[in-house]
């Protein structure tokens, strides 16, 4: 949030808001608390800029994210033959940073959910090297075959019980 705790309760009380004290944010044995009522503190009073510099990060984080999806999305535009099936032949050319955006923005467009980044490594690898590959991911399964990557549903997904 771009403001503190303490500012949100002045604004609560000026404008006469209602809200909850829950006790459970007092006390210290849950990580968060912890970091909240012990460390974060320490750093404050060390480094009291602290909370804008991460808040600039995260704005160039967001920035960069910005701007390699628009890449990804270029780079697909040359791959894509199907919402489903892509062409590895111009793939190939991509350096491993551009592979990766274009399979995540692939899964994303698919609404697959997101390989860890060891499991992405490892597809990569297979893909590059491998002659044909089966490799389940979420409701599909991932195929290689002659130079194109498929996207087909895996019978054998089932959709995890929900809470």
């Amino acid at each position: 949030l771009g403001f503190s705790r303490h500012d949100l309760e002045q604004y609560a009380k000026e404008n006469n808001i209602d809200y909850i004290h829950d006790e459970s944010n007092d006390e210290t044995k849950s990580d968060r608390n912890y970091l909240r009522h012990v460390v974060m503190p320490v750093i404050n009073q060390r480094y009291p800029s602290y909370q804008k510099t991460i808040e600039r990060s995260i704005g160039h984080i967001q920035n960069v994210a910005y701007w390699m999806d628009a890449v990804a999305s270029t780079l697909y535009k040359t791959i894509r033959i199907n919402k489903k099936q892509i062409n590895l032949t111009p793939f190939y050319a991509f350096s491993t940073e551009q592979q990766i955006a274009v399979l995540r923005y692939w899964f994303d467009k698919n609404k697959l959910q997101q390989l860890s980044t060891k499991k992405l490594d490892n597809l990569i690898q297979q893909i590059v090297t491998a002659d044909a590959l089966s490799i389940s991911a979420d409701k599909y399964l991932i195929k290689k075959f002659k130079n194109h990557c498929y996207l087909v549903e895996n019978k054998e997904y089932s959709t995890p019980l929900s809470k």
